[in-house]
This record gives C-alpha cells, sequence and structure tokens, in this order.
C-alpha cells in the first residue's frame, strides 16, 4: 500500500513537470530595459561585438514590454558613448518611450528593423546631439512622436513605416538630414520640419494625416515646415490631408518639385494644396496640384518665388481657385527662358491666368499637362 502510494506521488510528480516545463520553455518573457551611460556598460550588459566600426555592439532580437515602474521612461536608453553600436530586430511596446539617444558620438548609431508600438507618452525613438544616426527599415505607431530629431546633423531616416503618431517625423535644429523612402500617414501630422538647413525630403508617402473632432475633419496636415532654407521637397505623394498638403512659414531659398498634391479636402475651412507664408525665394515646378479644397496654392507675405510647369486641375470651386495670394508680390508664374508658364485646367490658353488678388498674371499658361511623376511607393503597412 506505501509502494503504491510513493509510485502514485512520483507519477505525480514527473506529470507536473512534463507539463509545466514545455510551457515554460514557451513562455515569452519580456527583456529588461536597456540603460547605458558609459562605453563600459555595453560590455556590463554582454552584448555581441566589440565596438568598432567593423564589429559594432549588436543589441539585437530583443521583446521589450510593459514599462517596469521604477522612473525608466525609454525601453532602450543610451547617453554619452563613443562605441559602435547597432539597435536592431527588436520589439518596444507599451513604454512611455521607445528609444533613446543623447550624445553618442557621430556616425557611431544605427537603428534598423525595430517594431516600436503604443509609446504614447513620449517618442518611439528620439535623436537629441548625436549626428549621422541611421534610422531604416523601422515600424513606429500610437506614439507621441514617432520620429523626433533635434540637433542631429546628417542623419538619415529611410524607409520607415509610421502611422497611427500624433507627429510622424519631427526635425529640429538638425541639418543636411535625408528624409527618404517612408509612408508617414494616418498621423494627425505627417512631417515636420523646423530651423533646419539643407535636408532633403525625397520619395516619401505622406497621406491622410488628420484628426476627427466632434463635427469635422478639422485637424491635419501633412507636410510642415516652418524658419528652413535650402530643402529639397522632391518625389513627393502627399494626398488627402486635412487642412494643408503643405505648409511653409519662413521657408527661403528651397526646390518643391515633383510632388503630387492633391486632394486636401478633409476640413471644410480649409483644404490648401500649398500654404506659402512669408516664403519667399521658392522655386516650384513640375508638381501635381489637384482637386484641392479651397486653392491649389494660397500665398500670404511671399515674393520673389517661381512657378512653372505645374499642373492645376480643379482645385476649389471654380479655375479661378487654382492660385491665390494676399500681401503677395514680385512672383513670377513662368519659365522666362522656355518661355512656358502652367498648366490651369479648363482655362482658355489664349488669354492669361490672373493670380487673385496679386495683381499679377501667367502670361504663357500651357494647353497641356506637363507634370509626369514618377513617384517612388514603398509597401504601406498591412
Amino acid at each position: 500500500m506505501k509502494f503504491k502510494k510513493i509510485h502514485a506521488n512520483i507519477i505525480t510528480v514527473v506529470l507536473f513537470f512534463a507539463i509545466l516545463v514545455p510551457v515554460l520553455l514557451t513562455v515569452d518573457f519580456p527583456d529588461k530595459a536597456i540603460v547605458i551611460l558609459s562605453d563600459e556598460d555595453f560590455q556590463k550588459y554582454g552584448f555581441p561585438g566589440n565596438g568598432t566600426a567593423n564589429n559594432p555592439f549588436r543589441i539585437e532580437g530583443l521583446k521589450l514590454t510593459n514599462e517596469p515602474k521604477n522612473n525608466i521612461y525609454y525601453a532602450i536608453t543610451i547617453r554619452g558613448t563613443s562605441n559602435h553600436f547597432i539597435i536592431q530586430n527588436c520589439i518596444i511596446r507599451d513604454y512611455s518611450g521607445g528609444i533613446y539617444l543623447y550624445n553618442v558620438v557621430n556616425s557611431t548609431a544605427k537603428i534598423l528593423n525595430n517594431q516600436i508600438e503604443e509609446c504614447g507618452e513620449y517618442t518611439g525613438i528620439n535623436i537629441f546631439q548625436s549626428y549621422n544616426v541611421q534610422i531604416i527599415n523601422n515600424s513606429i505607431s500610437q506614439a507621441e512622436e514617432a520620429i523626433y530629431l533635434s540637433k542631429s546633423d546628417h542623419s538619415l531616416i529611410i524607409n520607415n513605416t509610421i502611422y497611427h503618431n500624433r507627429v510622424g517625423i519631427w526635425i529640429s535644429y538638425s541639418d543636411n538630414v535625408e528624409i527618404s523612402m517612408n509612408n508617414c500617414s494616418f498621423n494627425r501630422y505627417g512631417i515636420t520640419i523646423e530651423n533646419s538647413q539643407f535636408t532633403k525630403i525625397l520619395n516619401n508617402i505622406i497621406c491622410s494625416n488628420f484628426e476627427l473632432d466632434e463635427s469635422i475633419w478639422s485637424q491635419g496636415e501633412g507636410l510642415t515646415i516652418s524658419f528652413c532654407f535650402y530643402l529639397q521637397i522632391l518625389n513627393n505623394t502627399i494626398k488627402n490631408n486635412a487642412r494643408y498638403g503643405i505648409l511653409s512659414q519662413n521657408l527661403l531659398h528651397s526646390n518643391i518639385s515633383f510632388n503630387d498634391i492633391s486632394y486636401t479636402t478633409l476640413a471644410i475651412e480649409h483644404g490648401l494644396g500649398l500654404f506659402l507664408f512669408h516664403s519667399s525665394n521658392n522655386s516650384i515646378t513640375y508638381n501635381l496640384i489637384e482637386e484641392n479644397r479651397k486653392y491649389g496654392v494660397y500665398f500670404e507675405d511671399s515674393r520673389d518665388n517661381i512657378f512653372h510647369h505645374n499642373a492645376f486641375i480643379q482645385n476649389g470651386i471654380n479655375v479661378e481657385d487654382n492660385a491665390f495670394s494676399q500681401f503677395g508680390y514680385n512672383n513670377t508664374w513662368f519659365d522666362n527662358i522656355t518661355l512656358e508658364g502652367n498648366y490651369w485646367f479648363g482655362w482658355n490658353t489664349s488669354l492669361p491666368y490672373i493670380i487673385q488678388e496679386e495683381l499679377t498674371e501667367d502670361p504663357y499658361p500651357l494647353d497641356y499637362n506637363p507634370v509626369v511623376l514618377d513617384l517612388f511607393f514603398p509597401l504601406f503597412f498591412s
């Protein structure tokens, strides 16, 4: 009898571990937050690599979920380092912020192929005073700002999927940055650039950025620019945003060309394809500006801009609503070499096209659409 009882207990223990061990092996335990405040900390964590350019430390394959209750707000924090490192293939979810870099040495940081979600209090990827950072192939959603870059010149933001954030990409006081091939859609603000120069915005999708209030789609802008100069804004798809496709304030000596700026219709009180405020000496050419609710182009206190070979198609209520200028002057509406202007859909091209309020005109309206866009379309998020 005693033997049978012992035998039964042994069987029970064996069965218990036979069931428990496989379960424990398959449970997906989250990793702990990473805080690196010196080069020595990379080695303390035991990351592979040695910190050189050819063999950087690799922070990879981590699953960081559920922010701990010990005043750690970012899943990964790296400050004051000089070693080379890569953050790649990590999943970050439900922290106040995702990745924070501060004062890391020039050209030492790469952030690649990470998935960052539900960091709604702070920023998905926050870069401050760190030059030549590469941010490539990441997916970021439900953050205050998906990517925030401040005082971090010569950085690359390429092929990221950014959606359902308050701000998609925000660049501040950072020069010579490249923002290309990103899908920045379904945010409140798509891309915001301020106090920066020589930045390139190329081949991005910036679509359907809006916020719904109680009555109408009242907020939402595609590309917002303020106090910038020598920007290259080329080959972007900027469509279906609420208030403005492109809103510029104090934009100088920049090139806006080969963009599709269309269907800015979701805000009843606005709906401007391109709004230039205190913006001068810019070249706006070969853009498709189509079916924006109020105006295709709206000027206020802007001068010495050149417009030619743009296609204005069915903006506003009437053909006269394609372009409006308030306190604008000395803007040119044709190419002074070819003597060719813009295409104004539905206009009698034997007559000059009059720009409302500016007392100027396009004397050489085109009878054909000159815009053939070769836009890059990265894969849309699923």
